[in-house]
């Protein structure tokens, strides 16, 4: 009987799964629908993206900086609106601080944790075996290689892992207060809906789990260059508790992050535009939604958030 090391087996399962997702993204848009949501893990119908929409201020009333953060995050909005391209950000730049952390467990590499340590070396940096066992060597002399030096150094490596990789994330719900507060300017901003099932590009999402401790990485030695990749991936699917009102799914981009990447127009089937979106703000969507819609051919609904009368609670009422 053939075994495969965890590498072939990831290899098998991608290609695997890039080959049923060729199947699916072929059959016609009902059936896909359905075949996405009823599989073994259903994808949702849409996914959205809470949004600011600069300018917010008159640039002659703040400094250059926030003048240059405005004309980033409007670029951003226009990219996305008339360019088809969602933005797949470097975690380090997120709110939560403890974003993409892992706690690693190197309790059982002590009887031959130097040599660990060297094939980790060797592994992720350009020296050579035998500059390494020098390295190593000198550490054990000055007393300072323990296996929490070791964690200490994963944990550099796992901050550097990082710039390896794009997040895009979304929310399964448009009517969440606090998403409105921090995402969309405090509800002056907009929603943005995405058809999941209109582009392979969400099909991949991860959607996030919450607890109160760091996920384990039990034998941080033990994977190597080609999975990387599924080390990313455990370290994007779960976050602190704190933040289980996001009911956030990712999306994760290998290789580098800060970059642009294409969707296809007929995702994007809706606006939602918030409770406090003023007339000028309105007007400015409005626009992008009628230069989208002469490109691309592609009709896109536009919504309206309202509060409840008697509960804490947002409507989404249709307005075109």
């Amino acid at each position: 009987m053939i075994k495969l090391n965890e590498a072939e087996k990831l290899a098998l399962h991608k290609k695997s799964l890039d080959e049923k997702l060729d199947i699916i993204s072929g059959l016609p848009v009902l059936q896909r629908r359905i075949k996405l949501r009823t599989g073994a893990q259903p994808l949702p119908l849409h996914l959205y993206k809470y949004r600011s929409v600069p300018p917010f201020i008159e640039a002659s009333a703040i400094s250059c900086k926030a003048e240059e953060d405005q004309s980033r995050v409007r670029g951003l909005f226009e990219k996305l609106m008339l360019g088809n391209e969602l933005w797949f950000a470097n975690s380090k730049s997120f709110n939560d601080p403890f974003d993409c952390r892992m706690r690693f467990d190197t309790s059982s590499y002590s009887s031959d944790l130097a040599d660990k340590y060297i094939q980790f070396l060797v592994k992720k940096t350009n020296i050579t075996k035998i500059e390494a066992t020098i390295l190593v060597s000198n550490a054990q002399k000055k007393g300072s290689f323990t296996a929490q030096h070791l964690a200490d150094l994963l944990n550099e490596h796992n901050l550097n892992l990082r710039d390896k990789f794009g997040i895009f994330s979304a929310s399964l719900d448009p009517r969440n207060p606090l998403m409105w507060a921090h995402y969309a300017q405090e509800h002056h901003g907009v929603c943005l809906q995405f058809e999941a099932a209109m582009d392979k590009l969400f099909w991949r999402g991860m959607q996030v789990s919450y607890e109160d401790k760091f996920p384990i990485q039990s034998d941080p030695l033990g994977h190597d260059d080609e999975l990387d990749k599924e080390f990313a991936l455990r370290m994007i699917s779960q976050k602190s508790t704190d933040w289980r009102y996001e009911k956030e799914r990712r999306l994760l981009h290998f290789g580098s992050s800060n970059l642009l990447l294409p969707y296809t127009p007929k995702a994007l089937t809706g606006v939602i535009l918030g409770y406090r979106c003023e007339d000028t703000v309105r007007s400015d969507v409005l626009n992008l939604i009628e230069k989208r819609e002469e490109k691309f051919g592609y009709k896109v609904r536009i919504y309206r958030a309202t509060m409840s009368d008697s509960r804490y609670h947002f409507s989404i009422s249709r307005e075109r």
